[in-house]
């Protein structure tokens, strides 16, 4: 069942959609169920949809929902909800000529323009992002000690239930029933048969397209009369030494920030999730390449989104001011973005970063940077839009010389991200800097007051 939350937006939640990158692939649903389930999680897609402008807008307006940001609309300004984001990504797939089905399924679920399809992909997109945070939360230590267990049982009504009994049976088969009842329909939260339970090879609700079903708490005292935990009489007593054999306790450890963040269970998870795109065999890696282009990234047997290879690449670069890597490829510029280029021509042009570029980036506008007012520092969620901002930017603005152009996007919360590329070959576009800004292209005419493309006044001083 999703979690509400009154007093604003979880950052949980928040954080799992802003780490999703929007994918476009001709794949159908039956095709994606059988890509390794890392690429999937981390993924925003939709079956059938090519247009990677309108999963980028859906993964947009999906953040701003979770986020509860508000956009601007004909009377001012409003958060954003199923109804408007239903119009409006209809509204966009209207703009790019999708469609996903002939006249026969129009206005059904298989149909990207009706309100039961993208009613569906709200739904399950928030939902999944709030029962997200839920399920790490419950993961914690002090929660799992006093709710060890859950129930899975119907939250919502639906016209005609599905029966869930050989559901429960078949994943509960499959894990031999590790951690889990027959009947009463109840497991530990650590159990593998929630994550066998759902449709999308992940442990928490929903575990299908409009189930209805979700889980319930269950206390300690019920899971114990239920033989899922031992009772504590049940347990052997602790060995009691003599006075003069008792170890002298040792001195508690600080617990690093990554244990912090995720229990171990979570970090479980994650790991199992790495695993899946390590060891893949040559065919499996060739047919990725051929299926997503250059939205994948392969590092030897490793296969990532390339958001994720961007984002590993400049925490490495920053990480080692020694390191220096050979430049990151990040693709062939897409026919959105040359579109828009007018001036030069990046036709068959692969941008590519350098290390250099990254610190240039981070001494300029990282966080420990002397920002002026017309800059936002710069997260490594933000480095994250870097490859979407080559392959769908919402601008590309001339700077005035050199070959340079000036890319734009506009982020959720209303700032905009914009990147100096220089076209430094027939075939090369060079990343010379970028940063987030509050004024969008049409304030600062594609440039900053001065005319640098790093957004700051020209130094009177050679920089150091």
């Amino acid at each position: 069942m999703p979690v509400e939350y009154e007093f604003g937006p979880n950052p949980t939640a928040v954080r799992r959609l802003a780490a999703k990158t929007p994918v476009a692939s001709p794949l159908r649903t039956a095709g994606w169920s059988r890509e390794p389930v890392a690429l999937r999680e981390r993924a925003q897609f939709s079956a059938g949809v090519e247009s990677l402008r309108l999963m980028d807008g859906v993964q947009r307006k999906l953040q701003a929902a979770v986020g509860q940001l508000r956009e601007k609309v004909a009377n001012g300004e409003a958060f954003v909800d199923r109804d408007s984001f239903i119009a409006d990504i209809r509204k966009l797939a209207v703009e790019e000529g999708v469609r996903t089905t002939d006249a026969a399924g129009a206005g059904t679920v298989r149909d990207i323009r009706s309100n039961a399809r993208l009613g569906m992909i709200y739904d399950i997109q928030t939902q999944q992002a709030y029962n997200y945070a839920r399920w790490q939360s419950d993961l914690d230590p002090d929660v799992l000690d006093a709710y060890p267990a859950q129930r899975l049982t119907r939250i919502e009504s639906r016209r005609v239930p599905r029966s869930w009994a050989p559901r429960w049976k078949a994943a509960g088969d499959s894990v031999n029933w590790d951690g889990a009842m027959k009947s009463p329909w109840v497991a530990l939260k650590t159990s593998p048969i929630w994550k066998a339970l759902s449709r999308f090879d992940v442990p928490w609700p929903p575990y299908d397209f409009g189930s209805g079903m979700g889980v319930e708490d269950v206390d300690r005292e019920a899971a114990q009369a239920l033989g899922l935990v031992p009772n504590a009489a049940e347990q052997p007593a602790e060995e009691q030494k003599p006075e003069s054999q008792a170890e002298t306790p040792a001195e508690p450890q600080p617990a690093t920030a990554q244990q912090d963040a995720q229990p171990p269970a979570v970090a479980d998870f994650n790991e199992g999730l790495e695993a899946s795109l390590r060891g893949l065999p040559p065919e499996t890696r060739r047919q990725l390449r051929e299926t997503f282009g250059d939205q994948i990234q392969m590092h030897g047997d490793r296969v990532r989104w390339m958001p994720e290879g961007v984002s590993g690449y400049v925490d490495r670069t920053l990480r080692d001011r020694q390191w220096a890597a050979k430049p990151l490829g990040l693709g062939r510029a897409t026919p959105r973005t040359t579109a828009q280029s007018h001036r030069i021509d990046l036709t068959g042009t692969k941008l590519v970063v350098s290390t250099s570029a990254v610190r240039h980036v981070d001494r300029r506008h990282g966080a420990d940077s002397d920002l002026t007012d017309r800059n936002v520092p710069m997260t490594k969620l933000d480095w994250r839009q870097l490859p979407l901002l080559w392959r769908n930017p919402d601008r590309v603005t001339y700077h005035g010389g050199n070959n340079i152009v000036i890319l734009w996007r506009e982020m959720p919360e209303g700032d905009w991200l914009r990147a100096a590329v220089k076209k430094t070959g027939t075939r090369t576009v060079q990343l010379i800097t970028m940063n987030k800004t509050p004024t969008g292209p049409d304030g600062a005419d594609g440039r900053s007051a001065h005319g640098n493309p790093d957004g700051k006044p020209p130094r009177t001083t050679p920089e150091a």
